[in-house]
């Protein structure tokens, strides 16, 4: 078994103990492994959500953009759109740079997310 079969089988089964189901685990792994040619790792979940194919991430938002939308540069050092979860525009709950937050992201696509909480 080579170095690349063993490291898949184990991070595949790693995110599947989490509970993610397979199509979340693919691309997962694909996202996984387009920075290692750098030598950086992107995809660290801190948990997975109620809905399976969704992962939560922390970090701190940088700068405002419009539409309620923000600049988050996450924990692994990857830098996302977030906008803004529905419960906390009915709430208006402000958020400003510098706040850490807590952003669900879709497996699907790890460039954008919903900002579901502001940490204290």
């Amino acid at each position: 078994m080579t170095h690349f079969s063993l490291f898949y089988t184990l991070f595949i089964s790693a995110l599947q103990d989490l509970g993610m189901h397979a199509e979340g685990v693919i691309s997962a792994f694909c996202v996984f492994l387009r920075p290692l040619y750098d030598a950086e790792v992107i995809f660290i979940p801190t948990q997975l959500s109620k809905n399976d194919n969704t992962v939560e991430v922390e970090g701190v938002i940088t700068e405002t953009l419009p539409n309620t939308q923000f600049r988050v540069d996450l924990d692994t050092g990857q830098e996302i759109i977030g906008h803004l979860s529905g419960k906390m525009r009915v709430h208006r709950i402000r958020v400003m740079p510098g706040d850490r937050v807590r952003v669900a992201m879709s497996a699907y696509d790890l460039t954008k997310g919903r900002i579901i909480l502001r940490l204290q």
